[in-house]
């Protein structure tokens, strides 16, 4: 659930056939570790990334009032696809420990923005 995560802050962070790429090959990626069908894990990461490019076309989808509600969903939706139940306690918790880790990794691209954006001119 991790890779949905940086998969999510990859497709709010990049263009947007950039990110779609990323999506396609983590979901590639998956499907060959976990020994899956190959392409069911990258449509899946396919049509999340497709559903924040679309989001992102008017509105903000770096803040977090986005972010957490799309990540409960996305990890609900995919408990439910896996078989498992519709709210359970081991996805409640890595639904807290990735939204600890959204903020950090946003925190570090807005820092790492600002501090590149800032040009010096010298004397």
């Amino acid at each position: 659930m991790l890779l949905i995560g940086i998969v999510l802050i990859f497709v709010v962070t990049t263009t947007p056939v950039t990110s779609l790429a990323g999506a396609f090959l983590a979901g590639l990626m998956v499907d060959l570790w976990r020994g899956n069908v190959l392409g069911g894990s990258s449509i899946i990461y396919l049509v999340i990334a497709y559903a924040v490019h679309l989001y992102k076309r008017k509105f903000d989808a770096t803040s977090l009032w986005f972010l957490t509600p799309f990540l409960l969903m996305v990890i609900t939706l995919l408990s439910l696809v896996s078989g498992g139940r519709l709210v359970s306690l081991p996805a409640l918790f890595e639904y807290i420990m990735l939204q600890k880790w959204i903020v950090l990794l946003l925190g570090g691209f807005w820092l790492w923005k600002r501090i590149s954006g800032e040009k010096r001119l010298s004397v």
